[in-house]
């Protein structure tokens, strides 16, 4: 069966129409591919779910109730097919010790990472980020999309951190003056709307962390929603003097978070979310990397999403590009 089946309308005379091929997702042949086309299929079935959730919304939208169920059902089983493909990716295995993680979300993340080696990855002189597989000074790789024209920056030193930050930014999940970064008209931003929409959209990766109970992450949420409640909660109503019309009149509100006396609980919520995640996110990041790398043990422990790599053990991976690859450290000293 082919690899997008879950796209095939059954046509059989006689079937009701818009009536799905009904192909139990359970007995479908295991995928067995290599790295690269593992994550190659990965992608292109998050992208094409992406799509077929976009549609359904804009059915639901318009009040197509008919369409929106058609949809609804492809849309299920894009969600099975994606979920095959990440239990055949070689991050599974860690993974799996997780429960409420092997969804399409974590798919998508995973897949949108792609290259782990990206963070911290090399940069260049327009702010592109690519594998440290280029020399100082070389052209950057990074084609416009829709032109052929590259980029005309040249590549800059590879950046010697463990890449978790950096992810965490491409992710959206840093803070820029005290707060969530948004989107702003006219203004272009450096991170990536889609792989944040993945972590902290309602059913995504933070929400799974806390509605499962996941080990470790669950911990790390409740151990921070109770210190920012400890800490930084509203605790009682106070009288302020309002500056507006009414000047001089008193009115009773809780400790405002313009002026930073306090936290909602629905603010407090959100932040430890945000918190457990971006500790998963680091520990994935590592846990790609170890998998691309082929090591056969996890170098920094589960949890600890700011801890650096091993000096003594460097990540080595070889990327090809064109007909060749770069040479590593082992073999040139070889």
């Amino acid at each position: 069966m082919s690899a997008d089946s879950w796209l095939e309308i059954d046509e059989r005379p006689g079937a009701k129409r818009g009536e799905e091929d009904k192909v139990n997702a359970a007995d479908r042949p295991e995928i067995d591919v290599g790295v690269g086309a593992n994550l190659a299929l990965l992608d292109s079935r998050c992208a094409s779910w992406r799509d077929i959730q976009q549609a359904r919304l804009a059915a639901e939208q318009r009040d197509l109730p008919d369409l929106a169920e058609l949809l609804k059902k492809v849309e299920d089983r894009a969600a099975e097919d994606i979920k095959k493909a990440l239990r055949a990716h070689p991050v599974w295995s860690w993974l799996s010790q997780f429960p409420g993680l092997g969804g399409v979300h974590v798919a998508d993340l995973v897949a949108m990472i792609g290259d782990p080696r990206r963070f911290p990855g090399q940069k260049c002189t327009e702010g592109h980020t690519a594998p440290p597989d280029f020399e100082v000074g070389d052209p950057c790789p990074v084609v416009g999309f829709g032109t052929e024209d590259a980029c005309p920056g040249f590549m800059l030193p590879p950046r010697e951190t463990t890449g978790t930050r950096a992810l965490w930014h491409n992710c959206g999940l840093h803070v820029v003056d005290g707060r969530s970064p948004r989107k702003r008209k006219g203004h272009r931003v450096d991170w990536d709307p889609a792989m944040r929409t993945a972590v902290l959209m309602p059913s995504g990766i933070a929400d799974a962390i806390v509605r499962n109970r996941v080990p470790v992450y669950r911990d790390e949420y409740d151990r921070k929603k109770a210190q920012l409640i400890e800490t930084r909660a509203v605790t009682s109503p106070e009288i302020v003097t309002s500056a507006g019309p009414q000047e001089g009149a008193e009115a009773v509100t809780g400790l405002e978070i313009v002026k930073g006396v306090g936290l909602r609980p629905f603010q407090i919520d959100a932040i430890a979310r945000k918190v457990a995640a971006k500790m998963f996110v680091g520990d994935l990041l590592r846990e790609l990397k170890r998998v691309a790398a082929g090591r056969g043990e996890v170098v920094v422990p589960i949890g600890d999403p700011c801890a650096p790599a091993a000096a003594d053990e460097p990540i080595e991976i070889v990327l090809r590009r064109g007909g060749g690859r770069k040479r590593t450290k082992k073999e040139e000293a070889a």
